[in-house]
């Protein structure tokens, strides 16, 4: 029986099967990092260069993204409403991702960047679709197998491509020129996994109409700003939807470069680094963060989390800049990266189903527009801002690292940022005490009898 969207319950194994796009699209964000950087980082040197063209799979996210879940509300076709956009998508961006690591100039690695960017964001109704397939009753746990599925990507994709994006594998074939590197392989590994997910979405689901039918309507920019923004309801959830992006893309771009460059890492080093987060994550956070979502408010652990990751690196930032990092190196790296990757994983297992729950289900399309639009908007600025913070903080302050920047200073800037946050989620929650912001979910689960004995 292929998996089928709209229903009030579903076998486990659904909800298993379901974590391989998913897998791909955490896998796609985890090249947008790491391996984008140190591939940018060859034709490119100004921190905010590299931070605007790291960027600009954000910035797609509120062009493209937010248009496709939009539409993916509005139609129907033979393949469904959500199908079309992941097919081209993921078939798109797996051509794409094959010649990023091929590029001989900034220019045309530029271009490529944002044509993987491009249909990555096509393929954004992936999240209605999977909500749309797992009912809010069972979507709890499936966040933790969310959780547990894109973990073990993260394991193999830092402890076996990323510890080798340096390794040189020579020539495939006898008297050819070309030498394959793990660089190749990290991307190419990626555009096989993107591949084998839209074969997934064409043969193995199938989606069926919603209850109350589908309005079809054709796509205009003025209807889309007033059906996404217009319904104040959602003001409040889009900027919660926002705070991590808020408190924790801008030092994304330069935490490799802060481990590689200033404290002086290999990249195998930084992978194995990343490697060892993830078991831990794995093993001990993920579990004890299913465990307390389930038990407390999560909009007191996202403050939690927010504060826990942003004062870890804040720690590092001054240990560094006062050259007191204990010996060995990579060991103190390694309770860094294991203490701030615990918060980390407590901040993003619970920011899907927290967001969620404030939406009602015949809205997650328009809504997810909206979230990937607010999201895109302060991912870019807050990413951007923190390479001109790099260099401006630099020019005054001054860097012992080799290239001129102190890369780490973007702590400083996550540290304040994630007190904004912060700020804001007290408020959000104050408003959900009062009444002015509703529990969807949890509403409709009273409304249909589905809720669990």
């Amino acid at each position: 029986m292929r998996i089928t969207t709209q229903q009030a319950k579903i076998p486990w194994s659904w909800a298993v099967c379901m974590m391989l796009p998913w897998t791909t699209l955490h896998y796609s964000d985890l090249l947008s990092g790491s391996p984008l950087t140190f591939t940018l980082r060859k034709f490119a040197d100004q921190p905010a260069l590299i931070a605007f063209l790291s960027s600009l799979n954000i910035a797609f996210n509120f062009i493209v993204g937010a248009i496709a879940s939009y539409t993916s509300d509005r139609i129907w076709t033979r393949w469904g409403r959500r199908r079309p956009f992941l097919i081209v998508g993921w078939t798109g961006a797996a051509v794409v991702t094959a010649g990023i690591p091929l590029a001989p100039n900034l220019w045309i690695l530029a271009g490529l960047v944002v044509l993987y960017q491009f249909f990555i964001d096509v393929a954004k109704p992936y999240e209605p679709l999977y909500n749309e397939v797992v009912p809010p009753s069972q979507r709890g746990r499936a966040g933790v197998l969310r959780s547990v599925a894109t973990t073990l990507n993260g394991l193999v994709f830092n402890g076996v491509l990323l510890v080798n994006f340096d390794r040189n594998y020579g020539q495939i074939f006898e008297g050819w020129s070309f030498e394959v590197r793990g660089e190749h392989l990290i991307y190419w590994a990626g555009a096989v996994l993107t591949i084998v997910t839209m074969i997934f979405i064409v043969f193995a689901v199938r989606e069926v109409p919603p209850r109350g039918g589908v309005v079809h309507e054709r796509f205009r920019f003025g209807k889309f700003f007033r059906d996404v923004f217009a319904d104040r309801r959602w003001w409040m959830v889009y900027a919660l939807y926002a705070c991590p992006m808020v408190s924790g893309a801008a030092a994304r771009v330069f935490v490799p470069l802060t481990l590689t460059e200033q404290v002086g890492l290999t990249k195998a080093q930084f992978g194995w680094i990343e490697t060892i987060t993830m078991v831990a994550n794995l093993v001990l956070f993920v579990p004890l963060s299913g465990y307390l979502a389930d038990r407390f408010s999560r909009l007191k652990l996202m403050q939690i989390a927010m504060v826990g990751s942003a004062a870890v690196n804040a720690l590092l930032f001054v240990m560094l800049r006062l050259d007191f990092v204990a010996t060995p190196v990579v060991v103190a790296i390694c309770l860094f990266s294991g203490v701030g990757g615990g918060f980390i994983a407590l901040k993003y297992l619970i920011w899907g189903p927290l967001v969620y729950d404030f939406i009602p289900s015949d809205r997650f399309g328009t809504v997810s527009a909206g979230f990937s639009f607010v999201g895109g908007v302060a991912g870019f600025l807050m990413i951007n801002l923190g390479g001109l913070w790099v260099q401006v903080f630099s020019s005054f302050l001054g860097s012992d690292s080799s290239a001129g920047f102190d890369y780490s200073s973007i702590f400083v800037l996550q540290f304040l940022l994630s007190f904004v946050a912060v700020w804001f989620i007290g408020k959000f929650a104050q408003g959900v005490r009062e009444g002015r912001i509703l529990t969807y979910g949890s509403q409709e689960l009273e409304a249909n009898g589905q809720g669990e004995k």
